[in-house]
């Protein structure tokens, strides 16, 4: 019998320390962010909250793996009224090899018409392969994506197979990006950016084209955005043109992705036949706080609206943003003008 314990104490001890080994090389992360919106064109405000974990670790020298989970709530004046969300945004494998990477599993869906991560809003993901060459100064990318979240957000009605090329490369102080995109019996579509750093000054042209399958409509988008240094202060302006029968929300406006072009506008985007103007400053005020004021004109086939926001930053800590917001939008589409407020704390750990 006391042979039998020191034997269960022995398996005991070995069992805790390849546990705790195994333990030890598991990278663990994650966020908690909380939003709340309000304004005077409605009775009750809007809240949200999402916090994640992450999860990292290697396999061996060649395969690593990523595990991320997520819950999210929205709310309104009773905490009841929410609905909640919850998801496995990310369980994938890594395989990295001299010269190819392969990222195979659920993941998310990292383009220009996607939005692979928010701190607050839900992440376009999906089931597929991934992967990356690096060629010279060059790197190719091609994925295969045979299911998703992301339909709502695409215009797909089902669960149709998403085909993405990519190259992406800088020379000099150029950087650029090519992006061709197929949606199974949907649409397909391009785009195409070109950007460039020097001193103080950065400058990106984007252009995105995009055809649907049910028509021969022209959709798409021309923006031409630019920031500088200018002592303490960085300004920035942006004007971008729509497409005469507009951009498609469908492919173009997927919540944050970088085709949903907004610059430094809160409530715009950029109309059918129309453009959207924005200008803009941000200034650190010591070192906690940075103010950020903002004007934007969106120009419609028929309505012509204007948007004066105003931001202040708080550094609270290095990981931790929080932001109080307040924005006026009036013009042709409103009978008064309606005032939005927001605010946002968020900290990774």
């Amino acid at each position: 019998m006391k042979k039998m314990i020191k034997m269960s104490l022995v398996a005991a001890v070995a069992v805790a320390g390849l546990t705790s080994t195994a333990a030890a090389d598991v990278k663990v992360g994650g966020h908690l962010a909380y939003q709340l919106n309000n304004s005077d064109a409605k009775s009750a405000h809007d809240d949200k909250t999402k916090v994640s974990f992450n999860f990292k670790g290697a396999v061996n020298e060649t395969i690593s793996y990523a595990v991320s989970y997520a819950e999210r709530a929205t709310g309104g004046d009773s905490l009841n009224s929410g609905a909640t969300g919850t998801g496995l945004s990310n369980a994938k494998f890594i395989v990295k090899t001299d010269k190819v990477t392969a990222i195979v599993g659920r993941q998310g869906l990292d383009t220009p018409w996607t939005d692979a991560s928010d701190a607050i809003d839900s992440t376009d993901v999906g089931n597929g392969v991934v992967a990356l060459m690096p060629v010279g100064p060059v790197t190719l990318a091609a994925a295969h994506v045979f299911s998703h979240n992301a339909g709502s957000k695409l215009g797909i009605t089902g669960d149709a197979d998403i085909n993405i090329v990519a190259a992406i490369g800088a020379a000099g102080p150029v950087n650029y990006q090519l992006w061709m995109a197929d949606i199974e019996d949907v649409a397909s579509s391009m785009t195409a950016i070109v950007g460039a750093k020097a001193g103080g000054a950065d400058v990106e042209l984007r252009h995105v084209a995009t055809d649907l399958d049910a028509n021969s409509n022209s959709y798409g988008l021309t923006a031409l955005s630019a920031s500088v240094k200018a002592g303490a202060a960085t300004v920035d302006a942006g004007y971008a043109m729509g497409a005469e029968d507009g951009i498609v929300a469908s492919l173009n406006k997927s919540g944050n992705a970088a085709n949903d072009v907004s610059f430094g506008s809160w409530m715009f985007g950029v109309p059918a036949d129309g453009s959207l103007m924005s200008v803009g400053a941000t200034m650190p005020m010591g070192d906690m706080f940075k103010a950020n004021l903002n004007y934007a004109i969106q120009d419609g086939a028929t309505n012509t609206d204007t948007e004066i926001k105003a931001q202040l930053s708080v550094n609270v800590a290095k990981n931790a943003s929080l932001y109080g917001r307040v924005a006026v939008v009036d013009g042709d589409s409103y009978a008064d003008a309606v005032t939005y407020t927001r605010v946002y704390m968020a900290y990774k750990f």
